[in-house]
């Protein structure tokens, strides 16, 4: 039984260092719904965790004054524990009051001076490396600065174990979805192939096309800058998207009109007089699959607006309203007038 609670107490440490793994934090959950105690345990951790020197909102830790605050919080509990010689209390001992505060601030030490040494020793700059599956999912990946990033079928992501210095840098292979924590004196940089983008705090979209280094970037909220390797850069505002041709050098910008790029995660697919063509475009973007059509499809015009449908439905409907025929050989959708 010690074990065990041993055990959980360790992984309450890991949670609140942010080094938890998923499974880590399962487990951790559904002990803590097994008991009123086991969560009073957890928010005591929690509250000692938030107190200390340790919880500060700083990338850079200096140890030294860290644990002189930890000595003085120390020193405090003491004060505010240890008995006053005017204080009566008849019912216990004195030896015994003495020894309960000092085995008060003797657990409170160790705690708080585990909990640090774990983080200490923990390799801050440690690089860590997520790849996702081809499968598109909505659920956040977390950084420790608590940006989260969706990611639009298969990707990889490098990043820093915690982020340290004067800002944070990630490195994306693929297509996501950034809602950047905002840190005003720490800027988020994103290194895309043979670009980087720069935010302070924002959200926005990449999508990158590993056959020509093509990359789209548009941006939902707050501000955004692009820069590539050339030496070219363009700042982005709410609502605009900019385009990076590395094979002409072409860096230009305009206003987003269609978030149809945003279906994958949203669910939601819109379309106002829209050519066929463009329409199929949109689909194997927000479903990704493979669609062939044959040319002079532009004419079709598509106005519909579709919520969380599959693309069997969409086929469905336009083959209605079109007279095509649609269907599927293997992995491809075929399009057939």
């Amino acid at each position: 039984m010690k074990n065990s609670s041993e055990k959980y107490k360790l992984l309450i440490t890991r949670k609140l260092a942010r080094e938890a793994t998923n499974s880590e934090e399962e487990e951790l959950n559904v002990w803590l719904e097994a008991s009123e105690q086991n969560r009073e345990l957890f928010r005591e951790y929690e509250r000692i965790w938030e107190h200390s020197p340790i919880n500060q909102h700083k990338i850079e830790v200096n140890k030294k004054s860290a644990w002189e605050k930890i000595n003085q919080k120390i020193d405090s509990y003491e004060k505010n524990t240890l008995p006053s010689k005017a204080k009566v209390i008849p019912l216990l001992h004195k030896s015994k009051i003495q020894f309960y505060a000092i085995s008060g601030i003797a657990a409170m030490l160790i705690l708080i001076a585990g909990v640090y040494f774990m983080l200490l020793q923990k390799p801050q700059n440690q690089l860590m490396s997520y790849e996702h599956s081809k499968e598109t999912t909505t659920d956040p990946f977390i950084l420790s600065d608590g940006t989260s990033v969706f990611f639009n079928g298969k990707a990889s992501l490098n990043y820093p174990a915690e982020f340290s210095g004067n800002h944070r840098k990630v490195s994306l292979t693929g297509n996501a979805f950034f809602d950047v924590a905002t840190l005003k004196d720490y800027p988020f940089i994103i290194e895309l192939d043979g670009a980087r983008v720069v935010v302070p705090g924002t959200s926005f979209n990449i999508i990158q096309d590993p056959a020509t280094g093509n990359i789209e970037l548009a941006v939902l909220s707050g501000r955004v800058i692009l820069e590539t390797d050339s030496g070219n850069s363009i700042a982005l505002t709410t609502d605009e998207k900019a385009y990076w041709r590395p094979q002409s050098l072409s860096l230009t910008k305009e206003k987003i009109v269609n978030y149809n790029f945003m279906a994958w995660k949203t669910g939601k697919l819109e379309f106002t007089e829209t050519g066929l063509d463009e329409v199929f475009k949109d689909l194997q973007q927000a479903y990704y699959i493979n669609i062939t059509w044959p040319p002079g499809l532009s004419d079709k015009k598509l106005t519909a607006r579709f919520w969380d449908e599959n693309p069997e439905d969409i086929f469905n409907t336009i083959e209605i309203l079109f007279d095509v025929e649609i269907e599927k050989q293997e992995n491809v959708y075929i399009v057939k007038n």
